[in-house]
């Protein structure tokens, strides 16, 4: 008999404590899956800011093939002003290198696009390599702001050149004509 009560006390013991290991169990899972929608959300977003980049460096290069090919224009139009060829040459060089560093960047940022596809496949333990990425992407648009700044210098640098190209044509035509007219007197004189 004295068994039988004993029973009696343990039994809802028992049950109340697998109870709240029940309740905590599935808090756990609660908070496991919002973490895992909260981190699928991150990387979409990070993945949408990434592609944006990746357009606007694509513009960018776009705009350097352009200027590149002027620039090679102008450089075709200045044989005979040696000066201006020099700098001319100075500021394709630069461009080259800065088109240089365009494209390590695009490549970059592609590293960038297959680290993220691999933090997708594993969110579990995604979370830190997410945070790393974003420091990452924060860090490729200061230097895209930044080569983007080199940008316009050299687009004033190539008005400034342009000109200078277009002053001496002028001094070159003023020469031809002053040549020309020392010629003709030359001959008249001789003439007479």
């Amino acid at each position: 008999a004295c068994g039988g009560v004993k029973a009696v006390w343990v039994l809802p013991q028992t049950q109340s404590s697998s109870q709240e290991r029940v309740a905590v169990l599935e808090g756990r899972l609660m908070e496991e899956t919002e973490w895992r929608q909260q981190l699928e959300v991150d990387l979409g977003a990070a993945q949408a800011a990434l592609k944006k980049e990746k357009e606007e460096l694509q513009r960018t290069l776009d705009e350097l093939r352009r200027l590149r090919m002027e620039a090679q224009t102008l450089r075709a139009g200045l044989q005979e002003g040696n000066s201006v060829s020099v700098n001319l040459s100075h500021v394709q060089r630069e461009r080259d290198i800065l088109e240089q560093k365009v494209c390590e960047l695009d490549r970059a940022k592609k590293r960038v696009d297959s680290d993220l596809e691999m933090q997708s496949a594993s969110a579990r333990r995604g979370q830190e390599d997410l945070r790393e990425t974003r420091a990452r992407l924060a860090e490729l648009s200061a230097q895209t702001g930044a080569l983007r700044a080199e940008l316009g210098n050299l687009e004033r640098e190539r008005k400034a050149l342009r000109g200078e190209v277009a002053e001496g044509r002028a001094q070159l035509a003023t020469l031809q004509r002053q040549l020309n007219d020392s010629a003709q007197e030359r001959l008249r004189l001789q003439e007479e």
